[in-house]
């Protein structure tokens, strides 16, 4: 893990040549040789392990997370294609029900949601199809077309894609894509996930109270197009925090542009008081 951490392809390769190595052996983090190697985008050093027979691609560490699932975090295309071609599952999901895929949508890897795509249909043939017909705003398809985007959305239609996973906290997809402000991911979980729209997680936000919350406004201004969405809802960021509602989150900026599109709904309530 040392010799990873440092990028020190002559020791690995000596190390490597010892019968009683235990390659696979992982820290008090569940993390191995090979999280370390990739966490550092040692190249030469992930290519040496994944060459090792007795290497293991999809240990988790202690979160759930495998070493795919950490190469799509850090975007590194390379390093995704070296492990699913070692045989990595991308459908393996973190205990927050974030799997390689989720991951990849979520932070709009699109040039590894391609390679994902290639993968399952080397494997899988006949898992895509091309003659769905598909209903994308303008704004949302221009920067994934070229990446094929309609591909990514025929994709998970088709895999029928755990939309309403959990994680310890209640969240949802929907709730970390508006917590993260991905417009992309939030435009289609609400087009093929609507029931998601209000769902509140375990201190009782919204999709839309986290997109207010986080300043988000291109994916609240989306999260508003929805008719039917909750837009009084009261939520906390723990217990020992005061409860609060979109508005109070609008009331703390100086723009009010945002705010105007919260006043023009005749359901707001601004009379509801947060704090203990």
């Amino acid at each position: 893990m040392t010799a990873a951490d440092h990028g020190s392809e002559l020791v690995i390769k000596v190390l490597l040549q010892k019968k009683r190595l235990r390659v696979n052996l992982r820290n008090t983090k569940g993390e191995s040789a090979l999280w370390h190697s990739v966490a550092t985008t040692s190249s030469v050093v992930v290519t040496q392990l994944l060459q090792h027979p007795p290497l293991k691609v999809d240990l988790p560490n202690s979160e759930g997370q495998t070493v795919l699932w950490l190469a799509v975090f850090q975007g590194n295309r390379d390093f995704v294609c070296q492990l699913l071609i070692r045989g990595a599952n991308p459908d393996t999901k973190d205990l927050n029900g974030i799997s390689p895929w989720i991951q990849a949508c979520i932070r709009n890897r699109n040039n590894i949601k391609d390679l994902l795509l290639d993968h399952w249909k080397a494997t899988s043939p006949g898992v895509i199809s091309q003659d769905i017909p598909l209903t994308r705003s303008e704004e949302t398809v221009a920067p994934a077309a070229s990446s094929g985007g309609a591909s990514i959305s025929r994709m998970l239609r088709l895999r029928g894609e755990e939309f309403d996973i959990v994680d310890e906290q209640g969240l949802t997809p929907l709730h970390a894509a508006a917590r993260s402000g991905h417009l992309w991911a939030v435009d289609f979980l609400l087009r093929h996930a609507n029931t998601l729209l209000n769902r509140k997680d375990s201190h009782g936000r919204t999709a839309l109270w986290w997109s207010t919350f986080s300043f988000h406004d291109r994916v609240t201004q989306r999260l508003l197009e929805e008719k039917d969405v909750e837009i009084n809802t009261l939520g906390t960021c723990g217990k020992y925090d005061s409860p609060s509602t979109s508005l109070h989150h609008l009331a703390r900026r100086s723009d009010t542009t945002v705010l105007g599109w919260f006043l023009s709904r005749p359901s707001l309530d601004p009379n509801l008081c947060g704090g203990s």
